[in-house]
């Protein structure tokens, strides 16, 4: 029964170690998860805050009026 302790022991011994290692690195993955919603929010509301510019500058009345162009990627005409 010994030799069969010592076996699993010997097998499980590096296992906190591994297992730490894995936490830690779940931690920062999810640091820099975290990080990039916080960026995406904020790329969110730029974009938001210029649409918002945009609708304004259609709707100004001082603002100079741009022709709509029937030219597409395919169509340079």
């Amino acid at each position: 029964m010994q030799g069969a302790e010592q076996y699993l022991h010997r097998k499980l011994e590096p296992a906190p170690a591994a297992i730490k290692k894995g936490q830690v690195g779940t931690y920062r993955l999810r640091q820099k998860y975290h990080h990039l919603e916080m960026k995406l929010q904020q790329m969110r509301q730029l974009m938001s805050f210029l649409s918002l510019l945009q609708l304004l500058w259609r709707w100004y009345p001082g603002a100079p009026k741009v022709k709509s162009s029937k030219r597409t990627a395919f169509n340079l005409r």
